[in-house]
């Protein structure tokens, strides 16, 4: 039996939302969504054992999650091609390690083996079997479709995929609409944030 992958009962776990940028032109202004807490970035080798008490909680980087999630929920940035062209590098995608019941269609965060790096993936179930998918339409079939095996551990499932941008508009804001004409102290913000790199550790 698959380590960490509970019996599937009926409730369904809300699908993971992308933070919207949208137009608001009766108030003529820019809505983001709300900020449900701020959670630790960590990387994708912490992400294999994390808790709450395996890293400096104080001195890592925060992440607004706009989305409501458990106490141990964790932010990652994404890396490599293998789910685009949904997720591209760079995006922060937000994980709830006690959503341990995926249904098919949510996107996962897993490790296959022992001493491998977490990875995302969709998750699928074909002919009964439990199946980990790459989006991205240019891999081999091989490497798109991954039957879940005895090694894989099911480590949490994504919650929210959030761009770059709009983190770096609600960490400097932390509030949830922006007037249209303050566009220009947006990009100043912006531009100050690239420069010293606020979402880095």
């Amino acid at each position: 039996m698959v380590t960490q992958w509970r019996k599937k009962k009926k409730k369904k776990e809300p699908k993971p939302t992308v933070v919207p940028l949208q137009n608001n032109s009766d108030q003529n202004e820019i809505a983001l969504e709300p900020v449900a807490k701020y959670v630790p970035l960590i990387n994708w080798e912490q992400a294999c054992s994390w808790t709450p008490t395996n890293i400096d909680i104080e001195s890592a980087s925060k992440l607004p999650c706009p989305v409501k999630c458990s106490d141990r929920t964790f932010a990652l940035e994404v890396q490599g091609e293998s789910m685009e062209p949904r997720f591209e590098a760079g995006d922060f995608i937000f994980v709830d390690p006690e959503q341990l019941e995926p249904s098919p269609g949510q996107f996962i965060i897993v490790q296959l083996a022992v001493n491998t790096p977490a990875i995302l993936k969709e998750f699928q179930m074909l002919d009964g079997y439990k199946i980990l998918k790459a989006l991205n339409p240019n891999y081999p079939a091989d490497m798109r479709y991954v039957k879940v095996n005895d090694t894989c551990r099911l480590l949490g499932t994504l919650v929210s995929h959030v761009k770059p941008d709009l983190i770096k508009l609600a960490i400097v804001f932390n509030i949830i609409t922006v007037p249209k004409d303050w566009s220009h102290l947006i990009v100043t913000k912006l531009n100050a944030i690239n420069q010293f790199h606020f979402l880095r550790n």
